[in-house]
């Protein structure tokens, strides 16, 4: 039974995958864009989808740990450090979305596009 549920979850992993992939390719061909997350998500689509190719102007993490590091060459910078930056925001995490987002707008008060991977369904938004 054991691997029945881990082949499913593979299989439910791959899909969600492609679904994000799907979504992405629009998005990745527009133009550079801010990443905001450097976990475990956003390294696993730098590897395998399109992001990986992606003009990235920053990245950005609220975890000061992240911070003033690189992560494929780009800088990881703090979420104030991005005020004025006119790209949009790829937020690249299904569990925090709504508030990184909430963040953006209310907090940091920007006004660039945010590209969200939202898991149901799990496609690609954009909000502006």
């Amino acid at each position: 039974m054991l691997r029945e549920r881990l082949i499913r979850y593979i299989e439910l992993s791959r899909e969600q995958l492609q679904q994000i992939e799907t979504a992405l390719v629009p998005v990745i061909d527009k133009g550079p864009l801010i990443v905001w997350g450097t976990g475990q998500l956003t390294l696993k689509l730098l590897a395998e989808t399109s992001l990986g190719r992606a003009r990235i102007a920053a990245f950005v993490d609220g975890n000061p740990m992240n911070q003033d590091k690189t992560l494929v060459g780009v800088r990881v910078l703090a979420p104030e450090a991005i005020v004025g930056l006119p790209h949009p925001i790829l937020v690249s995490t299904l569990l925090h979305q709504r508030a990184i987002t909430e963040r953006i707008r209310q907090q940091l008060g920007l006004k660039n596009a945010i590209i969200t991977l939202e898991s149901e369904p799990k496609t690609a938004s954009v909000a502006s």
